[in-house]
């Protein structure tokens, strides 16, 4: 891990932004849910007789589409930086296994086959860039996924605060005790 992270030093700007992004992309994913609370709640008034303004109805709509196209774009962009930033990061590993295997004695190949070799690092690197690039999207948009879900659930009715806190600790739980089990076939 620690190399893995001196490879990635380089890109700490790129990382930064890339952070900032989710950031954004999740907080207009998740308040593009209140603005959709805010005209389902408009028209479900209008249905009981208070009146359906087509220009409150069209403005609503206008913002929650600005909101989520933002967010894609927003998610778009990060997801092609975090691209360019793994594949900066499996090149500089290939270089290096490269001059690594450059500097193998000429016996080590009469004993072992170098396609083998070849096929091992190769398979390595494309492995530990595709799980980075999937690790770091995933871990960074669930983390403040969750951090903004629970900042506008604590604004929301408390029935829904005691469903959400106890399914959210079963299913932890749960996930715990199956890792467990599974964990020593992987």
């Amino acid at each position: 891990m620690r190399k893995l992270l001196k490879y990635a030093k380089r890109y700490c700007v790129q990382l930064l932004l890339v952070i900032l992004l989710c950031i954004f992309s999740v907080c207009l994913t998740v308040f593009g849910t209140s603005y959709l609370r805010d005209l389902t709640n408009y028209i479900n008034e209008a249905a009981n007789g208070a009146g359906l303004n087509l220009g409150t109805v069209a403005q609503l709509c206008g913002t929650l589409i600005g909101m989520y196209v933002g967010a894609a774009i927003l998610h778009f962009l990060q997801s092609y930086l975090l691209t360019g930033i793994t594949q900066g990061i499996s090149k500089k590993l290939r270089q290096d296994l490269a001059n690594k295997t450059n500097r193998l004695p000429i016996s080590y190949f009469d004993t072992h086959k170098t396609g083998d070799t070849l096929s091992r690092i190769t398979n390595d690197i494309d492995t530990v860039a595709q799980s980075l690039q999937s690790a770091v999207n995933a871990t960074a948009s669930a983390v403040v996924q969750i951090i903004l879900l629970f900042f506008v659930l604590f604004f929301s009715k408390l029935q829904m605060k005691f469903n959400s806190f106890f399914s959210l600790s079963f299913s932890f739980f749960f996930i715990i005790s199956v890792d467990k089990n599974f964990q020593k076939y992987f």
